[in-house]
């Protein structure tokens, strides 16, 4: 919280992207990946020499797994991805996308989604487009496409169908930890407009 706050205060777009990449990416690999997939995703983002983005919002649905419509169908040992994702913070410069999906349409969001890491230079990730925000001029955030994007299934967080938890957890961690960053962003444009004189 202390660090969200502080950087916003100077940065929100910087914040915006550190805070994708090294906690809303990273904290529901660290809580729910094994440790090989913690080894090959988790270790080299928090090393800093590569970026995750999480990758939930859709066209018709944000934080509502109700509504996810993006799918991973399991083939072969596969996960094959379609769907859309946009307002996806890091997403045109993220090395791994963490996607919610589902995998059972025929069972209720709580038990048919799941949780994936997408590699983005796979073939089938489109960026279809990269939206301009006011104030975070700095921000990467874009509109991604997944067209029968071929996963492998160790890609496959925390089991089959097992998502929603993560999810869940993932949004507690998350909103606290934006909270404190518009904070800083308000305390900033209230100390540089306050006269002390």
């Amino acid at each position: 919280m202390i660090v969200a706050e502080e950087v916003s205060a100077v940065s929100a777009a910087t914040e915006m992207a550190r805070l994708a990449s090294g906690a809303l990416y990273a904290a529901p690999l660290a809580y729910f990946a094994t440790r090989a997939q913690k080894d090959e995703f988790l270790r080299p983002v928090l090393a800093g020499d590569r970026v995750g983005a999480l990758a939930l919002t859709e066209p018709r649905a944000g934080s509502d797994a109700v509504s996810i419509k993006t799918r991973a169908e399991r083939r072969s040992g596969n996960s094959v991805v379609t769907g859309e994702k946009r307002f996806i913070t890091n997403g045109g410069v993220a090395d791994f996308l963490f996607v919610f999906a589902v995998t059972d349409p025929t069972k209720p969001p709580r038990s048919g989604v799941s949780a994936i890491v997408v590699p983005r230079e796979t073939n089938g990730v489109q960026i279809v487009k990269t939206y301009g925000l006011l104030g975070m001029h700095g921000a990467n955030v874009v509109h991604l496409r997944f067209r029968n994007v071929k996963v492998p299934g160790e890609n496959l967080i925390g089991g089959l169908h097992r998502g929603f938890p993560i999810l869940l957890d993932e949004l507690d961690r998350e909103r606290p930890a934006v909270a404190a960053g518009m904070l800083g962003i308000a305390r900033s444009a209230f100390e540089s407009a306050v006269d002390y004189s």
